[in-house]
């Protein structure tokens, strides 16, 4: 489109005499005055905007739809009258008024064979531009229609049939084969003109009950969150319902088979709609699962769980041994994950009752030890996305995450745990339970003289409290110099030790590798424990780059810590103090 517009314009600027083509500016072969036969234009032409309502339809995967959606739907509008305007204002320079009417289908090939000089040139970028349109179109079409058939289906809207699921694709296969049936049955019973005619009725019969709503719902919903402003509300949406309304009444000048097509369609869907309307709806049980998020300032500390393996109780845990001395707050959140194709409130009622009822267990069982612990669900495309979110509008002090080992080639941890660890704007924990005890004995910690060790070190001083175990500070380096450094950091984490009344011993080594020292020497406690280096800040680390490495090999539980500096409650871990 692009190419024929730029194409267009050279030509019509190096042939002057072409500006005569625009007059006379009005002409019709219709019995109508000029203000109904725009009108009537105008009521054809509308299909073209078709499409960018889509955008309200994402808008629960939209990361900022508050700001995104505006602006989305302002630039997609925008973007297509200045492409269609030029289009039109191309073709009518080198074919002249009236005549791309005369040739219509063929005008844009005629006129692009002009602009390039070149018959067979033109005709190739016409084609090629047609096929590629419609093959980019066709998939966005059926996914969108097929999408709205599925969420009226699981919702009981509409017959249960068309929210099966394929069972190994997990797409609504009946939804897209009803659509694609229909698609097929209007381009072999219909010209183009009918196709875009009852195509058009449809669309303004939908913006009209658009216009509709708005004013419904902001009378009757006046305390809604609505951070998008309408001025001059409602005679906006009044003037879109006259309009709509003129153009509807044109169209059927246009084409009054539209007219029958569209409104026997409509009473076809309100029958069905009523119909089925009455039944069960699996989206009553599935809302309350999808939570809105409100920014609540804190004042208390607070901890985020996140839990993938809602059987494992070792995350919760821990949480609330931290939560007592920090005298915090715990949210137990689990994430259920939906794929892409579907919408996010596209899962099982049984599945999320068992979610829900797990959450509750776990939150009983920190509840239980007098934390204040609640369970929380969420649905969304992307797991760290959602856990990032629900850190920064929650305003989390501490994420604890579960890792289960090595991940993929191209991971550091796992794509989740990477992003955790590179972006959550709080304290990190990641807890590598697999094989850990349930009484631990001996703790190591390893020595680097970074402030992460010494928070690392308070949550060590806890486990090792709790469990009565005892934790060897492990000091590894290559060269004498950087032992005698690392001596006197770890005089003070055994003084931290010391101070609270834990057994601690201090163990130095001159190796050649430091990763494959800790590695080994870990292999004789129950549980190692890692402080970040300032590397984490660079994407191809997570803790660090030795961290990394020793917590991909070590072959027990590893407890990993990553601090940052925030404002808000400050944690009590490193001084552990009110230790239970």
């Amino acid at each position: 489109v692009l190419m024929y517009i730029f194409a267009g314009l050279v030509w019509f600027l190096q042939n002057p005499p072409a500006a005569a083509n625009f007059t006379p500016l009005y002409q019709s072969a219709v019995p109508y005055p000029p203000f109904v036969v725009v009108l009537m234009a105008m009521g054809l032409t509308f299909i073209v905007f078709e499409g960018y309502e889509i955008i309200a339809q994402t808008g629960e995967e939209s990361r900022n739809p508050e700001k995104d959606l505006p602006k989305a739907h302002f630039l997609t509008l925008g973007t297509a009258t200045v492409i269609f305007i030029a289009v039109a204002f191309v073709t009518i320079a080198i074919l002249g008024a009236g005549t791309p009417a005369n040739l219509n289908p063929l005008s844009l090939a005629v006129a692009a064979q002009i602009a390039f000089r070149n018959p067979l040139l033109g005709l190739i970028v016409v084609t090629a531009g047609v096929l590629i349109g419609s093959l980019a179109a066709l998939p966005s079409l059926i996914f969108s229609s097929s999408r709205v058939a599925f969420a009226m289906g699981r919702d009981g809207d509409m017959p249960r049939l068309f929210a099966r699921l394929h069972p190994k694709y997990r797409t609504p296969k009946n939804a897209i084969l009803a659509s694609g049936l229909i698609i097929g049955l209007m381009i072999v019973t219909l010209d183009v003109i009918q196709i875009a005619a009852s195509a058009d009725l449809m669309f303004l019969i939908l913006f009209t009950l658009v216009n509709g709503a708005v004013i419904v719902l902001r009378r009757t919903h006046p305390e809604v969150h609505r951070p998008w402003k309408m001025p001059l509300f409602p005679l906006l949406p009044i003037i879109g319902l006259g309009s709509k309304a003129v153009l509807s009444v044109a169209l059927y000048l246009v084409e009054p088979l539209a007219w029958g097509i569209g409104l026997g369609w409509t009473v076809l869907g309100f029958g069905v709609y009523y119909l089925w309307t009455r039944r069960e709806r699996i989206a009553e049980v599935a809302a309350p699962i999808i939570e809105a998020f409100v920014p609540v300032p804190r004042e208390r500390y607070h901890i985020l769980v996140a839990v993938d393996d809602l059987a494992d109780h070792t995350l919760v845990d821990f949480a609330s041994l931290v939560a007592r001395v920090e005298d915090a707050d715990v949210t137990i959140l689990n994430v259920i994950e939906v794929p892409s194709t579907l919408p996010l409130n596209a899962i099982g009622r049984l599945y999320a009752l068992e979610v829900r009822q797990a959450l509750g267990k776990l939150a009983r069982r920190g509840a239980d030890t007098g934390v204040r612990a609640k369970g929380r669900v969420v649905v969304s495309h992307e797991v760290a996305e959602a856990v990032l979110e629900t850190i920064r509008d929650e305003d989390v002090n501490l994420l604890v995450a579960g890792w289960k080992g090595a991940g993929r080639r191209g991971r550091i941890l796992g794509s989740n745990l990477d992003r955790f660890v590179q972006e959550a704007p709080c304290d990190v924990v990641v807890f590598k339970t697999a094989g850990l005890k349930e009484k631990l004995g001996r703790i190591l910690v390893m020595n680097a003289p970074e402030w992460h060790v010494s928070y690392a070190t308070g949550y060590a001083i806890l486990l090792a409290k709790q469990h009565k175990a005892a934790i060897t500070i492990f000091s590894a380096a290559q060269t004498a110099a950087e032992l005698t450094r690392e001596k006197a950091y770890s005089n003070r984490l055994g003084l931290m030790c010391r101070t609270h009344g834990v057994p601690v011993e201090e163990k130095f080594a001159k190796v050649r590798s430091i990763v494959d020292a800790v590695v080994a020497e870990a292999k004789a406690y129950d549980l190692l424990v890692l402080g970040a280096s300032s590397e984490w800040r660079l994407t191809q680390f997570a803790f660090g780059a030795m961290q990394d490495q020793i917590a991909r090999q070590a072959e027990g539980p590893v407890l990993m810590v990553r601090k940052v500096r925030r404002k808000g409650p400050t944690s009590k871990v490193e001084g552990v103090r009110g230790v239970p």
